[in-house]
């Protein structure tokens, strides 16, 4: 492949400091045109277009976005993600059904190793989950193009999945507090390995730096986890008669002491209370670190400045959560006014049965509706307005060393994403 070489582009000037600012060019009323064309014809198809809308609303972001003037390209295909995904499914359907033939095999032959090969199992879907998601972004970068220069990414998906478990085993021994190292580790491994044309990005974060905001989460984790393990631990015998007593095993629940039963209502009643308090600090981390994360990354001398409100961010997200709540509650009162008029018109001396009909119909209704538009409200009221602020608040400096790459002329992955759609992983929420 001849090598391509990218024009200095025009529009969107330079501050008096040399940077520039990424514009976003995207309304909610195209977006809500391509969300209900994508639904209607899900519905129609029964789901199998949902490779093409993906590939529409890509287009619709990616296409919206511009750098210095240009707008970023995608060039993916729905047909490209709809054969992925059916190579994947061959493959994988029979070694699912293999797999239930040898569990219920061991299930009647041999129960502990049954046990261990359900955890293995599991482990092992875990696993795949992080390997699919590296493989979906190397789909994506190669079909993400600026001035007709293409980005990629190179490394190892299983490279990347190792690297996510042994970093998820070390979380889970040290009460979370290696979780800060964990998301440096994983992010480098993506930056790094990630390219625009022959130029691979640098990553500079540490997991230090994001420590001190990881700290209230850390803190809450560690009692949370030590709660857990001295109450489980002081009260092992009391606990096993509390479970036998209540998966129906024949054990007296008269026999366990009341303070017993107490002290673990309390505890684990504390633990709710905790993850609760837990949310609006995890929050905070991921904000702080998402903008830590972009201003450690770099491509050639481009740097890139994350000047985002997390306040804003999270009111978006307060916002669309609001809405659904509401929605929620609004569908509930429907379905329980529909429900008792068709209750109530089926049964007496003068019941109706078309009037009850005509009530079941209603009650449906709301519901259904709630899940056709659900998703639409996810897109324009949380990811498009987060995709808007983070990228109208991104500056970048030293645009133009950009000048100097070229094309790769590494292939590109001829089908994509087969398996995280396989295993609805999400990357990046669309």
């Amino acid at each position: 492949m001849a090598d391509t070489v990218i024009n200095s582009g025009v529009g969107g000037g330079a501050n008096p400091q040399g940077e520039r600012i990424v514009g976003f060019w995207g309304r909610r009323g195209p977006l809500f045109r391509i969300l209900l064309m994508n639904s209607l014809l899900g519905l129609l198809t029964f789901g199998i277009y949902r490779f093409w809308a993906r590939t529409r609303l890509r287009q619709y972001f990616w296409n919206s976005v511009e750098i210095d003037g240009d707008l970023l390209e995608y060039t993916g295909r729905g047909l490209e993600l709809f054969i992925g995904f059916l190579i994947v499914v061959a493959v994988l359907v029979p070694l699912l059904i293999g797999y239930q033939f040898i569990s219920i095999f061991l299930q009647t032959n041999a129960p502990d190793i049954f046990i261990a090969v359900n955890f293995l199992y599991f482990i092992g879907i875990f696993w795949l989950t992080r390997y699919a998601y590296f493989r979906a972004r190397r789909y994506r970068l190669a079909r993400t193009v600026w001035r007709g220069i293409r980005g990629g990414q190179d490394g190892s998906a299983a490279g990347y999945a190792w690297l996510w478990f042994g970093y998820a085993v070390l979380s889970v021994i040290t009460f979370g507090w290696a979780v800060p190292w964990m998301t440096v580790e994983l992010q480098k491994y993506e930056v790094e390995h990630a390219r625009f044309g022959v130029e691979n990005f640098r990553y500079d974060g540490t997991g230090t730096a994001l420590l001190r905001y990881w700290i209230p989460c850390g803190v809450v984790l560690s009692i949370v986890v030590v709660a857990a393990i001295v109450t489980t631990v002081v009260y092992w015998a009391e606990l096993q008669l509390l479970f036998d007593s209540v998966t129906n095993l024949g054990t007296d629940p008269s026999s366990i002491d009341e303070d017993v039963g107490k002290i673990f209502a309390w505890t684990y009643g504390l633990i709710i209370i905790a993850y609760l308090i837990l949310i609006p600090f995890y929050i905070y981390y991921r904000i702080a670190a998402l903008r830590y994360m972009i201003s450690a990354s770099n491509l050639s001398e481009v740097g890139f400045v994350a000047e985002f409100s997390g306040w804003q961010l999270v009111g978006y997200w307060v916002l669309y959560f609001l809405v659904v709540i509401g929605l929620i509650a609004v569908v509930v009162l429907l379905v329980a006014t529909f429900g008792v008029v068709a209750a109530l018109s089926g049964v007496g001396e003068v019941a109706d049965p078309g009037l009850a009909a005509v009530g079941i119909i209603l009650s449906v209704i709301p519901i259904i509706l709630l899940l056709f538009f659900l998703p639409m409200i996810n897109l324009l009221l949380f990811y498009y307005p987060v995709i808007r602020h983070i990228a109208t608040t991104l500056r970048l400096t030293e645009i133009s060393s950009l000048e100097r790459i070229v094309q790769s002329s590494r292939d590109d992955p001829r089908f994509g994403e087969g398996l995280a759609a396989a295993l609805d992983v999400d990357v990046g929420g669309f």
